[in-house]
């Protein structure tokens, strides 16, 4: 293993996985309040050797008691060690359908005594070193803290910085809620919580700073770290906050799947209403999502079409739109005034060469991550959080899982997050420039956790004239400032400012006014009914006692 991992073509699993240093003296050691841990040594060893470096990894340590028998669907409870941890593989990983994810499919033993973290330290690293938290995504039913290839090891080495990765209680077994006391719920995001305080209460051991711990999630992980954001629970145990893709749980969701709920606990309201009202924990704040988000939905729509886009027709467009529209109404004038805000002028709504595959991407990434992730950023602005929002354009050389024609989809930015593109491979292939991105981006995401400012290392550091034409300017509600995630990292304002006012403020309103309509129609239906029955004409008009007040 050593040997090919020496050459100059790594194999891609070699690059990603590290290669094992084997046949040391000794693997590093670390006495935390849990107990003393025995982890191993990898070795980071990117195209550009400047960057290679090792890193101390301790897998598949235990976090919590295993949630089985009578902690199943109960919280999670803290678990005690005694003697010594051989912390030098992975551990089990909660129970989830199989699914297939490209690189990002997860592989290994899958039990419910799952709640194991993994910690990975850079070699020499600075004294007090900030930590990044990930919670993992994947729809709250898939997904676990390390993927073998793609770990978090390139942040460690080149960001300077403590990973934490870790696994919750997933599906059923994590957010099954009966509405009452007996299962309340979330028991993931409680999983989430115990792991974050096992970080302040050990990660000093590591040489890790529990005042500079950031939260970092993608998609549903995005998800969480937004309602640990909004749960008083959760106060105190970070101090910056990543949302990548971050989505919103719509009730038809809440209803029919086991995701988060507002239990009272956890999650004291409606987060609407946080983002409303607040409070919202303190906390610097990094927020965005890629430009072709549900490129990906639309693809598994086409599964034969993998290097050749699909032609998307006006009857596609209508039937493969309607179920993401009829989730915020089911009122007909709701979805027709959607579909006319992206209407495209030059194309008559039956012409036959017209291609609404754009179209319904954007509509659909729209709704689902976009304006979720503007009403966000707007909130937590309006709190008066730090914000940096950021916007992916850049389509990658290599997709993480979409195909060639999926442009900057879904999870592409997680691409330049764990350092693909420094790392030959035969398998995949990156440009030089996308290199140099993901050292940018490894760099904001590293700095917010180091100063609570993407621009800075550190708090005494002043930008070069390098970083002066790549600063990241601050979102505000008066300046809607983003940055582009592409090699010029160029920054912009108002990224789908028009679409989310209108997605956010406008049809909320006219579904109220819409269905009220409906109301009032039905009431009027049933008077004049009853009316006709009574030998009356009936009013035929709709009135205070008969409708809803407007």
């Amino acid at each position: 293993m050593e040997g090919s991992c020496a050459t100059r073509r790594m194999t891609f699993a070699c690059a990603i996985l590290i290669c094992l240093a084997h046949g040391r003296a000794s693997n590093p050691v670390v006495q935390a309040i849990q107990g003393r841990i025995v982890g191993t040594r990898l070795e980071f060893s990117p195209i550009d050797p400047k960057l290679r470096r090792s890193v101390d990894a301790y897998l598949g340590i235990p976090y919590a008691e295993p949630p089985v028998g009578l902690l199943r669907f109960k919280p999670p409870v803290a678990k005690s060690l005694r003697g010594e941890l051989q912390a030098t593989k992975l551990g089990n990983r909660c129970p989830q359908p199989p699914f297939n994810f490209g690189l990002m499919t997860v592989k290994g033993t899958f039990n419910e005594d799952c709640l194991f973290l993994d910690v990975f330290v850079p070699h020499r690293a600075p004294p007090k070193a900030a930590v990044l938290v990930f919670l993992h995504g994947g729809g709250f039913f898939l997904g676990a803290g390390t993927i073998e290839r793609t770990p978090p090891t390139p942040i460690a080495a080149v960001g300077d910085v403590i990973v934490v990765t870790l696994n919750y209680r997933l599906g059923a077994l994590g957010f099954l809620s009966t509405d009452d006391d007996i299962i309340p719920g979330n028991m993931g995001l409680l999983d989430q919580r115990l792991a974050l305080e096992w970080v302040r209460d050990n990660i000093q051991a590591f040489g890790g700073d529990p005042e500079r711990v950031t939260i970092v999630g993608e998609s549903a992980g995005a998800a969480s770290v937004s309602f640990h954001l909004l749960s008083p629970g959760s106060a105190g145990l970070f101090h910056a906050a990543i949302m990548e893709l971050h989505q919103e749980l719509n009730r038809s969701d809440i209803l029919t799947s086991f995701v988060p709920v507002v239990d009272g606990k956890f999650l004291l309201s409606d987060p609407d209403d946080v983002y409303a009202e607040g409070p919202i924990n303190d906390a610097a704040i990094i927020i965005g999502g890629n430009a072709d988000e549900r490129m990906l939905k639309v693809a598994s729509f086409f599964p034969d079409h993998t290097d050749e886009p699909p032609f998307v027709d006006s009857a596609s467009y209508d039937a493969l739109a309607q179920v993401t529209l009829r989730q915020i109404s089911a009122e007909p004038i709701v979805a027709e005034a959607i579909k006319l805000l992206y209407r495209n002028a030059s194309c008559a709504a039956d012409a036959p060469k017209c291609d609404y595959l754009q179209t319904l991407s954007q509509v659909l990434g729209d709704i689902t991550y976009s304006c979720p992730i503007d009403k966000a950023a707007r909130a937590f602005a309006r709190a008066g959080r730090k914000v940096y929002r950021y916007y992916m354009t850049h389509a990658p050389t290599t997709p993480l899982v979409g195909n060639k024609w999926t442009g900057a989809t879904h999870l592409d930015d997680l691409l330049f997050v764990f350092g693909l593109p420094l790392i030959s491979s035969e398998e995949y292939a990156f440009t030089s420039e996308e290199a140099r991105m993901s050292l940018w981006v490894i760099k904001y995401w590293t700095n917010l956790a180091k100063t609570g400012n993407p621009n800075l290392s550190s708090l005494d550091a002043e930008l070069t004239f390098e970083e002066t034409e790549t600063e990241w300017l601050p979102f505000t509600l008066q300046e809607l400032a983003y940055k582009d995630l592409s090699p010029a990292m160029l920054n912009g304002r108002g990224v789908k400012a028009k679409e989310c006012l209108i997605l956010n403020e406008f049809i909320p309103k006219l579904a109220h006014i819409a269905e009220e309509a409906k109301m009032c129609r039905e009431k009027m239906s049933e008077h004049a009914e009853m009316s006709t029955k009574d030998g009356g004409a009936g009013s035929g008009t709709c009135t205070k006692e008969t409708c809803p007040d407007q």
